[in-house]
């Protein structure tokens, strides 16, 4: 009966251990990485609390994904599509600091990310590098953006022009960063759709100095 009842204790454990870490806001085994999750409602990470909704506008919410086991590192991904406007955008958050606690430099970080979206498309051309900023009055941060020219596939069709933008914002202890990307033959009402799905993403409220690098806010 004792051995039964360990078995038993045994195997309740190892079930809590797998519902914990598929929790949305719990750690995940580094096993099991990157771990898609797909919520029912609004995703809002324990360690960033940034509201990302089913849906923003034109762009459906597609897969959350967790990159490292404290969920700290993490990516929300949405698709427009309609017979005018096929977008798609990719919002990622991750801490600033490198694996000494010192703080990434923005710039360095974000030529960093120019090179490696090049090492992964050597096709691409830079076509515009500028200052950007996100968010809403008092509460707005300043970035970069830069943007790229490739053929490639883009939502299952032949090869075509596509353009890719990534912006890099600073913000406290993290960086929040965007991929934002569309086909040529459909980028007329591109602006304000991308315009409009920033613009209905919020910051925290409270601003950087409430969001602590890799810690829940209270």
């Amino acid at each position: 009966m004792q051995m039964r009842a360990t078995a038993a204790k045994l195997l309740l454990r190892v079930f809590l251990l797998l519902f914990v870490s598929f929790s949305s806001d719990s750690p995940v085994l580094a096993t099991d990485l990157p771990a898609f999750l797909e919520p029912e409602g609004s995703y809002v990470n324990a360690n960033f609390p940034m509201e990302f909704p089913r849906r923003i506008g034109q762009f459906q919410r597609d897969k959350v994904v967790l990159y490292d086991s404290s969920g700290k590192n993490f990516s929300v991904g949405y698709n427009a599509k309609t017979p005018q406007l096929e977008i798609a955008a990719t919002v990622y958050l991750y801490p600033s600091t490198q694996a000494d606690a010192l703080p990434y430099d923005p710039d360095r970080h974000f030529e960093e990310l120019k090179s490696e979206f090049q090492s992964y498309h050597p096709d691409a051309q830079l076509a515009l590098e500028a200052s950007a900023s996100f968010g809403h009055g008092d509460h707005t941060i300043r970035g970069r953006i830069a943007i790229f020219a490739l053929r490639q596939s883009f939502f299952g069709t032949d090869p075509q022009l596509v353009w890719s933008q990534l912006y890099l914002f600073p913000y406290g202890r993290w960086f929040l960063k965007f991929r934002i990307s569309y086909p040529d033959a459909k980028r007329e009402k591109v602006d304000e759709e991308v315009k409009n799905f920033m613009d209905l993403l919020h910051l925290p409220i409270g601003g950087a100095e409430e969001v602590k690098g890799g810690h829940n806010v209270p």
